[in-house]
């Protein structure tokens, strides 16, 4: 079951992944719509894949969609009827137990959203709850091209090298100029993030509660981090109670110093796991390409945040390298990593160290305090050993 709660702008005459323009809903964005997402694989006829009309619709199935979607927006009014439909089919066995709350992060179209979604479910056995806003913007479109045209003109003049020199310049200035757009929308949209999880808390959690083997966290990753951030810091917006068994910062595109003054104020869970690789090549792009500070998904510095019940370093484990998105790896890419995230998701209590006994799961290691590390690759461990004239364990 997938879910999706947006403050896009719906569009009611579609059915499909346009649902939702890339448009804020409300002046703020303020205005949310609960809706159904559902999907079949997408099947192409070979015969029509070039041919005209399909053309466009072809190309977002390459870019994008391994599926074809029906949304159905729930009628405004009926969105308690609706979640006391899904508790009763929980209840009569028809419906699984195990929810995810899940914000995307940036430069995600709908579809790309709900793919995410999809490969969730289908990775780690959990319905999704997705909330979705207009975090993405086309970087090749006639739109960005015919802005580019002057400079390309003025700078370029009439080589082809000049050109491609210019277009590629052009290209990072426009991805730049949609990344900050993006950093703004997501704190603006704290405001529909506080009204999704106070309805999710109204109307679902507190009546799911009392169904056998029910639970549900949340993940925040990259840029979606921000959109939390921006909510806790918020004074004005109350939020809901402890409705998640666990909260997941997955890769935050936030500040890494200063993040223990919001952190320590987020007290919307049970625990709370911040999940970092000091590889992530879209981190390193946002530090270096974008002049952002250390990012939190990345590397800590400065005061930790003391409810934070981990710290995990996903960086030592094997297939890390620039990996950005660690929850859609299945088992043959790494087990240890895909069972973390299967564990986090499905509400178990992890790296509690006030625990008895305490018990550090398989491939882990302790640094200090409440910052964990994966275990290296055996052949990379006792690679380094060796090398400094020391027997392997």
């Amino acid at each position: 079951m997938i879910v999706l709660i947006s403050n896009k702008l719906p569009d009611l005459d579609q059915d499909d992944d346009r649902l939702f323009a890339e448009e804020m809903n409300g002046q703020i964005g303020e205005r949310i719509t609960l809706a159904t997402a559902q999907y079949t694989p997408r099947q192409e006829k070979a015969a029509n894949r070039w041919a005209g009309a399909r053309m466009k619709e072809f190309a977002r199935s390459i870019l994008f969609s391994a599926h074809e979607w029906r949304l159905t927006p729930v009628v405004d009014g009926e969105e308690e009827a609706f979640f006391d439909g899904l508790i009763k089919r929980m209840k009569e066995g028809g419906l699984g137990a195990r929810w995810l709350f899940m914000i995307h992060g940036a430069g995600q179209p709908t579809v790309g959203a709900l793919e995410q979604a999809a490969r969730l479910k289908a990775l780690h056995g959990v319905n999704v709850i997705l909330f979705l806003w207009p975090s993405w913007s086309r970087v090749l479109s006639l739109t960005v091209l015919a802005k580019m045209a002057p400079m390309l003109i003025r700078r370029a003049g009439l080589t082809w090298p000049k050109a491609a020199l210019a277009l590629g310049y052009g290209l990072y200035e426009e991805k730049m100029k949609q990344y900050q757009q993006a950093r703004e929308k997501a704190k603006t949209c704290r405001t529909a993030l506080d009204a999704a999880l106070r309805m999710v808390e109204k109307d679902f959690t507190v009546k799911a509660a009392m169904v056998e083997g029910f639970s549900i966290s949340m993940m925040a990753h990259s840029l979606g981090a921000l959109v939390v951030e921006s909510m806790t810091r918020d004074p004005a917006l109350t939020g809901p109670g402890r409705i998640f068994d666990n909260v997941i910062l997955n890769a935050a595109d936030v500040d890494s110093e200063g993040h223990a003054q919001w952190a320590s104020a987020l007290n919307i869970g049970q625990r709370l796991y911040v999940i970092q690789n000091r590889y992530d090549a879209a981190l390193q792009a946002s530090r270096t390409l974008a002049g952002n500070p250390r990012r939190l998904g990345a590397r800590l510095k400065g005061e930790l945040a003391e409810n934070v019940t981990a710290y995990i370093d996903l960086s030592p484990g094997k297939g890390s390298a620039a990996r950005h998105a660690f929850f859609m790896m299945d088992e043959k890419q790494n087990r240890e990593i895909k069972n973390l995230y299967t564990a986090l998701f499905t509400g178990v209590a992890m790296f509690e160290r006030a625990r008895e006994p305490f018990a550090l799961p398989g491939g882990f290691r302790l640094l200090e305090g409440n910052h964990f590390a994966m275990n290296p690759p055996e052949k990379e461990k006792a690679f380094k050993v060796n090398k400094e004239g020391q027997t392997p364990d």
